[in-house]
């Protein structure tokens, strides 16, 4: 039930910066999309710029999300 709830809560905030903790490392870039039990990430490689390779990301595998705030 939780993680309905928050990919319904994350589906709000697509197009948006995500640092995401996992259960076996971390992940930084933009929200693409939440779907079922996933969570698409973009991430974001050398100088800010997003890869062109999306991350699905289980949603039992994620421990932590945070927001970052721009400069």
């Amino acid at each position: 039930m939780f993680e309905s709830f928050l990919v319904q809560e994350l589906a709000k905030r697509v197009g948006s910066q995500i640092e995401l903790t996992l259960d076996n490392g971390a992940v930084e870039g933009v929200l693409s999309s939440t779907s079922g039990n996933f969570i698409t990430v973009i991430p974001v490689v050398a100088y800010g710029n997003p890869s062109s390779n999306p991350l699905f990301i289980p949603v039992t595998s994620v421990v932590g999300i945070e927001f970052p705030k721009g400069v």
